[in-house]
């Protein structure tokens, strides 16, 4: 009888604020033949001629990741952003950034417990965050920045690609608690993208724990760019993100110094104004590890070149291409996109049983078997 009851409920025709599906649709950059082939009679419900049932409802706001009670008010509430995110666009519209702001709260959970453990173990506040803070001096704060990790100007050069200078700073980072990580969707849902347009990365600053995400989507040298830029910003004790911003600069006094202080930690303007006049731009590209876009910038910032010619030469460079490195084994994966560090501060949290499995493989978005076995290759 109550098994009847239950269905009958649900087979429920329910009035609703229909304007709910296409705001749903346009947060998730659906397209109406993305959604018809999950709800086959949608068309028919935003036009009035079938009335969704209770049940499909429920599966539509599962599906969209919204409260299933937004159907049934008369103005859908605002999510604040939990930082700025700064970008500019060539394109006349653009996706809405809802995953964007579900994976800026998947991050700031985390680093919310990870912040705490660290406390709770003793942990000294990270001597990074903000030691700069007060400064705005591009190469004082780069010269800082170089001492802090102990490394020099063209500290690059040794390295063969821009994923070896990656695979370095982020060892880096980890010894000096930092967080990392790489990834170009919400945790591990393929549905639901991170564009690089609308987010290439982001820092979330802590006085324990901060946390750089970089959008692994992009290129090799603009995800190298971004972690730099990144790094300022903990130094300078600011957390945003920032998206495809072109040839733009940032309408945003500190993320402009924050790239500025990422072309000189990157281009160094005494050692590139030398190199400049000896090699060609794809030669620069692949010595400093950043893209040609850069190297005009760095030629325009340092003098080299006149507005018209950047400009000429930046309309002849090829378009963005996404990269598709990112894919194939999903357990030599998953550690950048969860963060190596932040998986050996869980498993030794479970160890020391100040954390439960069941909380452990909550924050690390995967079932138990999975996070025992990533956490075996980290250790390794």
């Amino acid at each position: 009888m109550c098994y009847t009851t239950s269905m009958a409920v649900q087979s429920i025709k329910l009035d609703v604020n229909k304007s709910v599906f296409s705001w749903a649709i346009n947060r998730a950059g659906f397209t109406i033949n993305d959604v018809v082939k999950l709800f086959p009679k949608f068309v028919q419900w935003e036009t009035g001629e079938v009335s969704p049932t209770a049940k499909q409802l429920k599966d539509f706001s599962q599906k969209f990741h919204f409260p299933f009670g937004y159907f049934f008010l008369n103005t859908i509430p605002q999510q604040p952003a939990i930082i700025p995110m700064f970008r500019s666009f060539e394109e006349a519209t653009v996706l809405d950034d809802f995953n964007v702001h579900e994976l800026v709260k998947l991050l700031a959970e985390r680093q919310d417990w990870v912040s705490e453990y660290l406390k709770e173990n003793g942990a000294d506040k990270n001597a990074a965050v903000g030691l700069y803070k007060n400064e705005n001096n591009v190469k004082n704060i780069k010269n800082g920045i170089l001492s802090f990790f102990n490394l020099e100007d063209g500290w690059q050069f040794a390295f063969k690609k821009p994923e070896d200078a990656i695979r370095h700073i982020v060892s880096l980072l980890e010894e000096n608690n930092i967080f990392v990580t790489f990834n170009s969707v919400v945790n591990f849902d393929a549905h639901r993208p991170v564009p690089v347009n609308l987010c290439r990365g982001f820092c979330l600053v802590d006085d324990y724990a901060p946390f750089i995400f970089i959008n692994s989507s992009d290129s090799k040298k603009a995800q190298l760019f971004t972690l730099i830029h990144e790094i300022a910003h903990i130094f300078i004790s600011f957390s945003s993100g920032y998206g495809d911003f072109g040839i733009e600069e940032f309408d945003n006094d500190k993320e402009r110094l924050c790239d500025k202080i990422a072309a000189e930690l990157l281009v160094p303007t005494e050692l590139f104004v030398n190199n400049a006049q000896t090699f060609s731009d794809e030669k620069l590209s692949a010595i400093y590890k950043v893209s040609e876009i850069v190297i005009l910038r760095r030629k325009l910032d340092c003098g080299l070149i006149p507005k018209e010619v950047f400009f000429a030469m930046y309309n002849q460079l090829p378009k963005f291409q996404k990269n598709t490195s990112g894919g194939g084994d999903f357990y030599r994966v998953a550690p950048n996109r969860i963060g190596k560090k932040l998986l050996r501060c869980l498993n030794n949290a479970m160890v020391e049983r100040k954390l439960t499995p069941i909380e452990a493989y909550h924050l690390a978005g995967v079932k138990g078997d999975v996070f025992t076995k990533l956490v075996t290759g980290v250790l390794a």
